[in-house]
């Protein structure tokens, strides 16, 4: 199912860094159901699933994934698509 809303939030400058410096992307289905906040950084790219307990910049619920990593599982499991 496709996202019906995808909000981009700066947290901190341009360069990414680490997570602090990332930036953030909330992304639901609708105005009443967030699927979750997906955190980019330099290093790695970390999702954290509605519900999940955070407290400021602590995101021990997140997942995380580094970028070879999830270049890897776009390779194996993505769709062949045009980038609109």
């Amino acid at each position: 199912m496709t996202a019906k809303t995808v909000t981009l939030g700066l947290i901190g400058g341009y360069d990414l860094t680490r997570s602090e410096n990332g930036v953030s992307f909330n992304v639901s289905y609708d105005s009443n159901g967030k699927l979750g906040e997906l955190l980019v950084s330099k290093g790695r790219v970390y999702w954290v699933k509605a519900g999940a307990k955070t407290k400021g910049n602590d995101r021990r619920n997140a997942k995380s994934i580094a970028w070879d990593e999830l270049a890897n599982l776009f390779e194996k499991y993505g769709k062949d698509s045009e980038v609109r």
